[in-house]
C-alpha cells in the first residue's frame, strides 16, 4: 500500500467507526426532541397552558434545526469524499484500497 491508500484506509475506518454512528445518534436525538415537542404541543392544545404550547413549538423548531444541521454535515462529508476519493453515491464507497 502506498501513502495515499493508507490515508484512505484510515479515513474509511474513522468514518465507519466514529462519524457515521455519531451522525446517526445526533439525528436520532433531533428526532426525539422534535417528537417530544409535538407531544408537548398536542397535550397543551385543549388545556389553557400557553407556556407548554410555546415550549412544544421551540422543541419542534430546535429538533428540525438539529436534523437539518446533521443532514448538511453529511452532505459536506459526502462532498469531501467525492473530492478526495472520486466516489459517487454513498460516502467513501468509491475509495479504493487496492
Amino acid at each position: 500500500m502506498n501513502s495515499t491508500q493508507n490515508v484512505q484506509a484510515i479515513a474509511i475506518k474513522i468514518v465507519n467507526t466514529i462519524i457515521d454512528p455519531l451522525m446517526a445518534l445526533l439525528i436520532g436525538v433531533g428526532l426525539v426532541v422534535f417528537m417530544w415537542g409535538v407531544v408537548e404541543f398536542l397535550w397543551s392544545v385543549g388545556a389553557d397552558v400557553g407556556d407548554a404550547k410555546e415550549r412544544g413549538k421551540k422543541h419542534m423548531l430546535w429538533g428540525i434545526i438539529g436534523m437539518a444541521v446533521m443532514a448538511c454535515a453529511y452532505g459536506i462529508l459526502a462532498l469531501i469524499a467525492n473530492t478526495v476519493c472520486g466516489s459517487s453515491g454513498d460516502v467513501l464507497s468509491g475509495c479504493s484500497l487496492h
